[in-house]
């Protein structure tokens, strides 16, 4: 196809898409965010050591660093199967992980609560597809 496009066949480019590419039946999912989970962490003023690495053939991502000798590890992983996107935060001292974690979401009427150490948050997406109109998510701290 880039050939196609390089050579200046942009019709034909288009036909191959549309048949190799492109749902033929035209029922593949809308993906829209749910939303953003920021994390503002208290002292970690001074970072070094920062690594970053992407992982797309397993959907991992991983940043590592240091801050007054303790090395933190953000893992970020995804499970089309589970439906879900986890971020797995670790220190190597225990009781360092001191953070406020933010939710902002482009829902309409969005409610959020909290239940014990839950925190949750629904909404409705106005989509041309209904059966993807209700869109729910729970964030879930787990402290280790």
């Amino acid at each position: 196809m880039r050939r196609l496009i390089f050579e200046g066949k942009y019709e034909e480019a288009q036909n191959m898409a549309a048949t190799k590419i492109l749902s033929q039946v035209g029922n593949e999912m809308p993906y829209q965010t749910v939303g953003r989970l920021n994390i503002r962490y208290q002292d970690h003023k001074k970072v070094n050591n920062y690594y970053r690495d992407l992982d797309i053939s397993n959907a991992v991502a991983v940043a590592r660093y240091e801050v007054d000798g303790v090395e933190f590890t953000e893992e970020t992983f995804a499970s089309f199967t589970d439906q879900l996107v986890i971020r797995h935060i670790k220190a190597s001292k225990p009781g360092t992980i001191n953070c406020e974690l933010f939710f902002n979401t482009p829902m309409r009427d969005p409610k959020r609560s909290i239940y014990g150490k839950k925190g949750f948050a629904a909404g409705r997406y106005y989509t041309w597809q209904p059966l993807f109109s209700g869109v729910k998510c729970t964030i879930v701290p787990i402290w280790m």
